[in-house]
């Protein structure tokens, strides 16, 4: 094998091959006789040119694997979405409302930060003094993304002041959002290559997926002259129910590829001014769609050491089943669980899993969203017992 292109792609050298490659040539260089065994200075000159050029090969593959936005990865993958007109959804920072309890007017610096339980560094929007008593000030958390802290989590300074006697933070925080995967924007571009459909729904679907900030979308429509009973959509309707975005951009996007006659569901209503050309009018439009309804899942499970000595991490297993995202009516088959539960690692044993969309009724076979329901896992509601 050597580095080169065919019908099946790039191929390189592996490390045995550059070795024998090497080898082969000091022999003609220098006589068969030559000893080139690991532990000669010959030997080790051709280790290293040898693992020098692998790393190379290896750097040009991964250049040529990221030129196909299918299997593109970070960097790679935000410059070739560029080329479908849309970009990674960026991660936002947690925030927390904190009570500061002070002996003195204190000045607190732009870089003032505190910690929480987790070692979460929570950050000062902005240089301020604050009065003797207790003042309420809002942190972000320097760390952007999904990033919770209970009440009273926040409770530790990391910039020490004198005359600052206690830091709190009476409720919990608002919870800020994780930067989009590079598995999510890989299924955002291709979504965005039907905007050539011929089909109304595609073309929407489409641009409602190039819209800023919009997550997930999902597009129901009754063709029909007769009401949508189940679902609830009136003859000649399209439903749009769209997780992200403006409500001004997704409105747009939607009004721009609809048909004439089309009606539209929905309770967020926007109006649409679109100037013709002819005569200066003004035609005037009321686009109607749906927010998605996050639905919180709650879920319980059991949990056994296979080595006794070894202590189970239970938030690492938290953590773990809340990387499972859901998109809109996507069914919640708890089995499926697992899977997550396991990246936590493999010393212990978990059974009896249930989950609930209303923290009351628990089964552990699967839990159907409504058509414009979309659920959530947040670590607060998962309960694992530790089976002794």
């Amino acid at each position: 094998m050597s580095l080169e292109f065919t019908t099946s792609g790039l191929t390189i050298d592996t490390l045995n091959e550059l070795l024998i490659s090497l080898e082969a040539g000091y022999k003609s260089i220098y006589g068969s006789d030559i000893d080139v065994s690991s532990n000669t200075p010959d030997g080790q000159k051709i280790g290293i040119d040898a693992k020098s050029t692998q790393d190379i090969e290896q750097l040009i593959l991964n250049l040529y694997n990221n030129l196909d936005p299918d299997f593109a990865q970070g960097i790679f993958l935000n410059v070739l979405t560029k080329n479908c007109g849309i970009k990674r959804i960026a991660g936002t920072q947690s925030s927390a409302l904190v009570n500061i309890v002070t002996t003195q007017s204190v000045t607190l610096p732009s870089d003032y930060s505190l910690i929480d339980i987790n070692n979460n560094v929570w950050s000062v929007e902005k240089s301020q003094v604050i009065p003797i008593g207790t003042t309420s000030i809002n942190f972000l958390c320097t760390t952007f993304g999904a990033i919770t802290a209970k009440a009273g989590n926040i409770n530790e300074q990391d910039t020490i002041i004198l005359g600052i006697t206690s830091v709190n933070n009476p409720a919990d925080a608002n919870v800020g959002t994780d930067e989009e995967t590079d598995e999510d924007l890989r299924v955002r571009r291709i979504k965005s290559t039907e905007f050539a459909a011929n089909s109304t729904i595609g073309s929407i679907y489409a641009q409602l997926n190039n819209v800023n900030g919009v997550s997930d979308a999902l597009i129901d429509d009754n063709d029909s002259s007769k009401q949508n009973i189940v679902k609830d959509i009136a003859p000649n309707t399209i439903w749009c129910v769209v997780d992200g975005g403006s409500d001004n951009d997704v409105a747009q996007a939607i009004y721009r590829d609809k048909t004439a006659g089309c009606g539209f569901k929905g309770s967020t209503v926007i109006t649409i001014r679109e100037n013709t050309a002819f005569a200066n009018r003004v035609n005037t439009k009321l686009v109607r769609f749906d927010r998605v309804k996050d639905i919180p899942l709650y879920i319980k499970l059991q949990a056994k050491r296979k080595d006794v000595n070894i202590p189970l991490d239970l938030n690492a297993i938290k953590n773990a089943i809340a990387i499972k995202s859901y998109i809109i009516n996507e069914t919640c088959i708890v089995s499926a669980l697992y899977d997550f539960a396991y990246m936590a690692g493999n010393n212990f044993y978990l059974y009896d899993m249930q989950a609930s969309a209303d923290n009351v009724t628990f089964i552990n076979s699967f839990i159907n969203a409504g058509y414009d329901e979309k659920f959530t896992i947040d670590i607060s509601n998962i309960t694992i017992t530790e089976v002794v």
